[in-house]
C-alpha cells in the first residue's frame, strides 16, 4: 500500500496546478522529484562514507609508517651508541637538551653535531623518506638515549 504524504505548495502554485487540473501527474512528478534527491543524498552519504574510510586508512598507513622508522631509528641508535665517542655522545646530549627547549628556533641535529661524527655520517648514509626523517631521527636519539642512560652512571667523573 502506498504511503501518503503532504506536499505544500505556496497559494500561486495551488491556484496554477487547480487551473490546469488532471493534465499534470502530481504524484508521478512528486515521487519523481523525491526519487532524484534521495537519491543524491544516498550518493553523497555514501562517497562521504568512502572518504571517511579512506581518510580511517590513510592515517592507520601513515601511523605503520612513522611507527616503522621510529622503531628502525631507535634499534639503529641503540647499535651505533656503543661506537660513539665520549665527546659524540655529549653533542647529541647538546641536541637534545637544545631540543627540548621551548622556543621558537628548531634546532637541526646537525648544527650540533660536528664534522666527522659517526652518528651524523649514519644518518646521512641511511635514506629515509623526507616525510619520516625527523621520525626516524627521533627514533636513533632515543635510541642513543636509552644507551647513555644505561651507562652514564658508571662513568667515573674525574677522568
Amino acid at each position: 500500500m502506498p504511503n501518503v504524504i503532504n506536499v505544500m505548495l505556496s497559494d500561486d502554485l495551488y491556484e496554477r496546478l487547480k487551473n490546469v487540473g488532471v493534465r499534470i501527474d502530481v504524484t508521478a512528478i512528486c515521487q519523481n522529484v523525491i526519487d532524484a534527491a534521495v537519491t543524491t543524498e544516498e550518493i553523497k552519504l555514501k562517497a562521504m562514507s568512502e572518504r571517511e574510510l579512506a581518510i580511517a586508512r590513510l592515517k592507520f598507513e601513515a601511523a605503520q609508517e612513522f611507527d616503522k622508522w621510529s622503531r628502525k631509528g631507535y634499534r639503529e641508535g641503540l647499535d651505533l651508541a656503543p661506537n660513539l665517542s665520549f665527546v659524540e655522545l655529549q653533542q647529541v646530549m647538546e641536541w637534545y637538551e637544545l631540543r627540548h627547549v621551548e622556543n621558537d628556533e628548531l634546532v637541526s641535529l646537525s648544527d650540533v653535531l660536528r664534522d666527522g661524527n659517526s652518528l651524523l655520517n649514519v644518518i646521512h648514509e641511511n635514506t629515509c623518506p623526507t616525510y619520516v626523517e625527523e621520525t626516524y631521527i627521533s627514533g636513533v636519539l632515543l635510541g642513543v638515549m636509552e644507551f647513555w642512560d644505561g651507562i652514564k652512571d658508571e662513568l667515573d667523573s674525574s677522568n
